[in-house]
């Protein structure tokens, strides 16, 4: 997508783009309307069992294979049982059969898996880390950012914003 706003096919990108200081040098971007991180989802009645990145310690831990949650699990957290997985659909089976413990995840997406297993799985604790996304535009072009960020405000104002956040995610994903 932001190969596109390069090309100027497309004027902005609004697909949950991280902002990052990287980013920042060669993109403007809006007011954050979205705030993710590393999320621990567990079984529904385990949600007390994690509260900090702490409590992995001693844990099965499932994370994507390459991912950059495999990368943040093995800097930050010593003592764990690190459980890689090729793709998803095993990963989630194995989390709700008891094979492993937890899994790392995008804060957004686990919210979102929470809903579509029927509330089976359950968030445990808060992100581990904070990840703002927002509206990323070319450099310079400051009219359109000033229109989108009086758009996120007047949504934040009026609490649209955070209905939309509590209608999809179940949760409010703009703080």
């Amino acid at each position: 997508m932001l190969a596109s706003l390069d090309s100027k096919r497309i004027d902005v990108v609004i697909n949950q783009v991280t902002i990052s200081d990287e980013r920042k040098k060669k993109y403007d971007f809006s007011t954050p309307y979205t705030v993710s991180g590393i999320q621990a989802l567990v079984k529904k009645g385990n949600e007390g069992t994690i509260k900090s990145a702490a409590d992995l310690k001693g844990k099965k831990v499932g994370v994507g294979l390459g991912t950059n949650y495999e990368e943040w699990l093995r800097q930050n957290v010593q003592g764990v049982d690190i459980r890689t997985y090729d793709d998803d659909p095993t990963k989630y089976q194995d989390l709700r059969v008891g094979r492993i413990d937890a899994i790392l995840v995008d804060r957004l997406a686990a919210l979102d898996l929470v809903k579509k297993t029927n509330n089976t799985l359950a968030v445990a604790g808060d992100a581990f880390s904070r990840q703002e996304s927002g509206v990323a535009v070319r450099k310079g072009n400051d009219d359109l950012l000033k229109a989108i960020d009086g758009a996120i405000a007047e949504m934040q104002k009026d609490g649209s914003l955070k209905a939309l956040s509590e209608k999809w995610f179940g949760a409010d994903v703009t703080k």
